[in-house]
């Protein structure tokens, strides 16, 4: 959910799965959540969730503060309700850092 005041900070969760790749939208349990102020990374953390189905990991979701979520692919209903939070979505595949590094740069598309 897009965050009430704008404070400069920028919430970006890159989803996260073996060999530190991007996973799918719909099969990650695990999140690298990185906090931006400034172009700079000023935290990161891993954030875990095991939801039982997509609804769910979304239901998760909804009550947190990510602005731009990071995967390698999402199935049209995760975008379609991901989109509704006003999560700007994007793709990537390849390793999480690589996908940071891209976005920063301004190289990766919105879906």
């Amino acid at each position: 959910m897009k965050r009430r005041i704008d404070d400069g900070f920028t919430f970006i969760a890159i989803a996260y799965g073996a060999n530190a790749e991007t996973m799918n939208f719909e099969q990650a349990n695990y999140f690298w959540v990185f906090s931006l102020y400034n172009g700079k990374v000023r935290k990161k953390e891993l954030m875990s969730i095991f939801p039982k189905n997509s609804e769910e990991r979304i239901d998760m979701l909804k009550g947190s503060i990510i602005d731009v979520m990071i995967c390698r692919n999402f199935g049209p209903k995760a975008m379609a309700e991901l989109h509704k939070r006003n999560i700007s979505l994007y793709t990537f595949d390849g390793g999480c850092h690589a996908a940071l590094r891209e976005f920063m740069q301004g190289k990766l598309t919105e879906l």
